[in-house]
């Protein structure tokens, strides 16, 4: 690297902060931002870089990392790194609540999925910025710290739209208001957002199927967890058990911290103690069949049924709500009752690109009200 294109990128200050990396950062993003360096710009290799600066590599390498990340820098094998190039096409960015890394969450995963594929068949670019829960810490200065810099991404990022994934913006006052760019929000159940899917019709298509089995004593197994207001689908429950002819009906709520293992083991566990109970009880007592309204419940549920000492009646029939083209390998027979995502995604590119061109956008909330009964394989 020559000493001239070096001298270009001399950061005052960095070899004697206590933190160079944040120097680094703070001093290329203000450079980045004022237009100092333009879309493009070659940036030195990082290690005579960081012996001109007279700090670590790997300090070095942290702050790119995560101008990298925050969508300033682009890095690529014989590339080098960047100044980002703006696309002439419009930026979408999908603004959701957890980190995207959890396992339990491959249903937002999935969506997301869909909705890059929607966007840029419209010709947007997408760009993903999760785990917002991290924001909201009890350190009133963090949280502002954190808010800042996304507030800074997305300046660089110059969004024409938001879609808001389960998570409500307005908890951020600091940040809320800068968002001056049409925005769609997606919840996965009718509790808000202008997209929802309405837990009701699974239970409905679900009941149909176990009547038209010939199954007449259910038991359906529900969430209580945070994000699970599944009331008018239990209401739906009831209605269904006397519109169908159910000869007795009830049902079991499991009770976890969030969206993590604990739906799962509380379910396996629960389930074991209901196989055991059925064996001192009258046949006629015994359900024919099981609902279960949460698919990583349902891997409990399916564990426990695989393990249990206990004999399983024979005639029991389990169907699942489900997620669209996700599937898991269980060792029982489960039908399950998928909810499109690729519609959930629809909906909402549909109604935000409305937004964006100014055209008349459909009505909202919109419900995703349809559910589709697959056989186990």
């Amino acid at each position: 690297m020559a000493e001239g294109i070096l001298s270009c990128f001399q950061i005052p200050d960095a070899a004697r902060a206590a933190r160079p990396e944040a120097v680094v950062e703070a001093f290329l993003k203000e450079k980045i931002l004022s237009g100092a360096y333009p879309e493009g710009t070659l940036l030195p290799s990082t290690l005579p870089w960081a012996r001109a600066l007279r700090i670590n590599d790997r300090r070095l390498q942290r702050a790119l990392s995560r101008l990298t990340a925050e969508g300033f820098l682009e890095r690529r094998p014989r590339y080098g790194t960047r100044v980002k190039r703006r696309t002439a096409r419009p930026v979408v960015v999908i603004l959701c609540s957890f980190a995207l890394v959890e396992e339990p969450l491959y249903f937002l995963r999935k969506i997301i999925e869909h909705l890059r594929s929607q966007l840029r068949a419209l010709d947007y670019e997408v760009e993903v910025i999760d785990d917002l829960f991290s924001l909201l810490v009890n350190d009133f200065d963090q949280q502002q710290q954190r808010v800042e810099r996304l507030r800074e991404r997305l300046t660089a990022l110059d969004p024409a739209g938001y879609v808001e994934c389960v998570f409500d913006l307005s908890r951020l006052p600091d940040l809320y208001p800068a968002l001056k760019r049409p925005l769609v929000s997606f919840y996965p159940t009718t509790s808000g957002g202008d997209v929802a899917i309405d837990e009701r019709a699974s239970v409905h298509e679900s009941m149909k199927y176990l009547a038209a089995q010939g199954r007449r004593k259910v038991l359906l197994l529900r969430s209580a967890g945070r994000l699970s207001s599944l009331h008018r689908a239990t209401e739906t429950f009831w209605n269904d058990v006397e519109a169908f002819g159910f000869l007795r009906g009830t049902f079991r709520e499991i009770y976890h911290s969030g969206l993590n293992d604990s739906m799962e083991e509380e379910a396996y566990r629960w389930t074991l103690q209901l196989v055991k109970s059925w064996k001192g009880l009258r046949r006629n007592y015994v359900p024919d069949c099981l609902l279960v309204c949460d698919d990583i419940m349902m891997r409990g549920v399916a564990r426990a049924l695989a393990q249990t000492p206990v004999r399983v009646p024979e005639e029991l029939l389990i169907v699942s709500s489900a997620n669209e083209s996700i599937r898991f390998p269980y060792a029982v027979p489960v039908v399950r009752c998928e909810t499109p995502l690729s519609e959930v995604a629809q909906r909402l590119t549909e109604l935000l690109d409305a937004r964006i061109r100014r055209r008349k956008p459909p009505r909202t909330p919109v419900h995703i009200t349809s559910a589709r009964i697959v056989p186990p394989a």
